[in-house]
């Protein structure tokens, strides 16, 4: 893949599509840093989904020189602190009453933690990248959503990331309580049922037809049709280290992960 998109041309006739990363965002940190912030924004368009919506933030505001650019070594500890705010058996006790034990409040504070006024205001309109597309859903339509500087440019990025992240159930239960946004009540993605990946399939189709779509993954390398699926982790298990990402910071456990893997050079993985 890195060969192809060195090249100018091949960067202006293809899509990005950064997949769900769970708890450990840190995956595509080595491959966004193979890019200038130029060489990114000459693909036609880059999408975000679930937490790699907060990486790709998080990255235009290091370029923009708005936040330090170790971004990585302040995240474990700011999710840890800012969403554990009540004990472990406190929380608990919520979820298995019926209440979410988190708000997406939470995680807007803790994003103001990581990106400090006026980084967290930044709407829209002034990201650097302005081909960033974040892709969320709306819960009670079960309808995809997508945000970017044509659809929202007045919209806080922070408070959009800060929905498109989270999720409100968790086997069955409630998980993240959330507040609405202009009368959306706006969802993490991956937890949109069948039909919103199928709405946004048909997205890419129809508003960049002809085009090759890199959809980068933890999980598989395939190729149909125009999508290109490019794995791109530094865990043999992926699916068993996001469980295990959740548990270190359900429990409130120091996780070193998330700077090691911030850390790794892009070959590896």
């Amino acid at each position: 893949m890195l060969e192809e998109l060195r090249r100018e041309q091949g960067r202006r006739e293809s899509v990005l599509v950064f997949r769900g990363t769970g708890f450990n965002i840190w995956h595509y940190w080595p491959l966004l840093k193979t890019f200038s912030f130029e060489e990114l924004s000459q693909f036609r368009a880059v999408y975000a989904v679930s937490g790699a919506s907060l990486l790709l933030w998080l990255y235009c505001l290091v370029e923009q020189h708005a936040i330090s650019p170790h971004a990585a070594k302040a995240y474990d500890k700011a999710m840890r602190g800012g969403l554990n705010q009540r004990g472990l058996l406190e929380r608990t006790a919520l979820a298995l009453a019926g209440k979410a034990p988190y708000a997406a409040a939470d995680f807007l504070r803790v994003f103001r933690e990581l990106a400090p006024p006026p980084a967290c205001d930044q709407t829209f309109g002034e990201l650097g990248l302005k081909t960033l597309t974040i892709a969320a859903h709306e819960e009670t339509r079960r309808e995809l959503l997508l945000f970017n500087a044509q659809n929202f440019p007045s919209a806080r990025v922070g408070e959009i990331v800060s929905r498109a992240v989270t999720w409100s159930e968790m086997s069955g239960r409630p998980f993240c309580q959330r507040t609405p946004y202009k009368g959306m009540m706006i969802g993490d993605f991956d937890f949109g049922g069948p039909d919103v990946p199928e709405q946004f399939r048909a997205h890419l189709r129809t508003t960049h037809p002809g085009a090759a779509v890199y959809h980068v993954n933890l999980f598989q390398n395939r190729t149909r049709e125009t999508d290109r699926f490019v794995r791109v982790c530094f865990d043999r298990h992926p699916r068993i280290w996001q469980l295990i990402d959740f548990a270190l910071f359900y429990l409130g456990l120091p996780n070193v992960r998330y700077e090691r893997t911030a850390a790794r050079d892009a070959s590896d993985s």
